[in-house]
């Protein structure tokens, strides 16, 4: 295995949700590029949203590849909180081993109860793989 970290991060746009309640993705991370099958990658986004009108919470995942891909987040995702219209921040985190090769990854957002889409600010998407 290799003896030295690498690392792949994009600053990701402000980018709001395809419509209500609807999993957009937000931002895409290329270049991730594990030398041996059992590399782990570990994907991290941290940022700001601003909840759509009415909105109280949200969802925010990591999926492989594309917004249909694999999980790579806790299962649920990782829920945000705040009052309607707020600016809150978010970390989300997630291992994947997808094996040898040229990897994608994608962080999605999807509100909950939405009269008016959320934005995603500008935020960092990174990887890291030993």
């Amino acid at each position: 295995m290799t003896n030295r970290p690498h690392f792949a991060s994009v600053q990701t746009v402000a980018t709001p949700e395809s419509g209500n309640n609807t999993e957009t993705v937000v931002g895409t991370l290329t270049g991730v590029i594990p030398e041996v099958a059992s590399q782990l990658v570990k994907l991290t986004a941290i940022g700001q949203l601003t909840l759509g009108a009415s909105s109280l919470s949200g969802t925010l995942r990591i999926r492989r590849a594309s917004l249909t891909g694999t999980l790579v987040s806790p299962a649920n995702g990782v829920v945000v909180f705040g009052t309607a219209a707020a600016i809150v921040n978010f970390v989300v985190t997630g291992d994947d081993t997808p094996g040898e090769g040229n990897f994608t990854y994608v962080l999605t957002y999807q509100g909950t109860g939405d009269t008016g889409v959320a934005t995603v600010q500008p935020s960092e998407f990174t990887a890291r793989w030993d």
